[in-house]
């Protein structure tokens, strides 16, 4: 059993499990993520970029992104993140997601960059900002996830067996 992942998030992935993963993401089109409209735009070793268009479908009265769209993009950046670490047949659920507001998205699109900061065997840490179209951050945020069941894991960065 591996004890923890490797810290430095962002490294070149096996271009075969980078493909499956877009292309999983891809076909992925009957969750909630996909309902609330939720992309993912790339994935690296610890590390994902998922957005999500501002909508009517995800504004609140005010006419602004709601918070709960927010963490649900948060949600899904980092859960790619870890897919990125782990083989096929691992499953794991959000333990706790904490997030700080810092100014509001409106119009464009939402950008969630999440890394891996500590994966052991059975918890996974992350850190996830927010920016918005502009570029400016909009939220960030740290989440932990529980490994209920680990996959195998994957030929991380490029060229490194992991096992």
């Amino acid at each position: 059993m591996i004890e923890s992942f490797p810290t430095l998030p962002g490294g070149p992935i096996n271009a075969e499990w980078r493909e499956l993963l877009m292309q999983r993401a891809g076909d992925h089109n009957d969750g909630f993520t996909h309902t609330v409209g939720v992309k993912l735009d790339d994935v690296q070793w610890g590390w994902a970029r998922s957005s999500l268009q501002f909508n009517p479908r995800v504004s609140q009265p005010a006419n602004l992104m709601h918070g709960g769209a927010m963490m649900t993009l948060v949600d899904d950046a980092t859960a790619w993140a870890i897919l990125s670490m782990h083989g096929p047949g691992v499953r794991f659920v959000t333990m706790n997601l904490n997030m700080n507001f810092l100014r509001p998205v409106s119009r464009g699109a939402a950008i969630a960059e999440a890394r891996v900061v500590r994966a052991g065997q059975r918890t996974v840490y992350l850190d996830c900002q927010i920016t918005g179209s502009d570029g400016k951050l909009c939220a960030h945020s740290t989440v932990t996830y529980f490994i209920l069941q680990p996959g195998s894991l994957w030929k991380g960065k490029e060229g490194q067996e992991q096992g």
